[in-house]
């Protein structure tokens, strides 16, 4: 293996470490110290490869936003989303919840981990979109309240340390629940497909 691989692979290696700690510690109580500890390396070391704790947050969540960005961008923000198409964007957007579930939960539990201006605003453009995506160019309250209850539908479960997000099931559940949830959208945005579950509106 050649030096820029060894390299390579313990800036990784920094990351997860990193991962671990912000998700049983918090970012703010975190330290390079017990980062570089868990690895058996020095936080000079770590900070070789990583300027500052803040540059090793950015590390760690970067990915994670970039997915989501990604599985958001191959939906033509100008369109209207059939039912059939909605339930596919929420199966895409749980795949990358499922896979950076460590990260996810970094950033639903921990408010300390948004302390970069930047990513706070990429999250909420992510936010944004995917309530655009699944309502309306001009999304109205009770629209935000159901995406709202669709996000967390999907991610507070991943936060559960009994939960195997590697289990197909995981993800089947967590899509069904989610579009059930969808289907509160109102009619004359979605059609209701036959056959999904439903919920019971005391309301109506």
């Amino acid at each position: 293996m050649t030096r820029g691989a060894n390299g390579a692979a313990t800036k990784e290696a920094i990351r997860q470490a990193a991962i671990t700690e912000f998700r049983l510690h918090g970012y703010r109580s975190a330290s390079l110290e017990g980062i570089a500890s868990g690895l058996g390396i020095t936080r000079a070391a770590v900070l070789h490869h990583y300027d500052t704790k803040a540059d090793l947050l950015d590390a760690v969540l970067d990915p994670y936003l970039t997915a989501v960005e990604a599985a958001l961008g191959r939906c033509d923000p100008a369109g209207t989303l059939t039912p059939r198409q909605r339930r596919g964007l929420l199966g895409d957007i749980t795949d990358v919840f499922v896979a950076h579930h460590d990260v996810a939960g970094i950033l639903i539990r921990d408010i300390s981990s948004h302390t970069d201006p930047a990513t706070v605003i990429r999250m909420t453009a992510i936010t944004e979109t995917i309530t655009v995506l699944m309502t309306r160019p001009c999304p109205t309250p009770i629209d935000r309240v159901i995406v709202g209850a669709i996000l967390g539908a999907i991610l507070r479960p991943l936060t559960d340390p009994g939960l195997d997000p590697a289990d197909p099931r995981t993800r089947a559940v967590l899509t069904t629940i989610a579009a059930t949830i969808a289907r509160q959208i109102e009619p004359s945005r979605a059609v209701r497909p036959k056959g999904d579950l439903e919920l019971v509106d005391a309301g109506r």
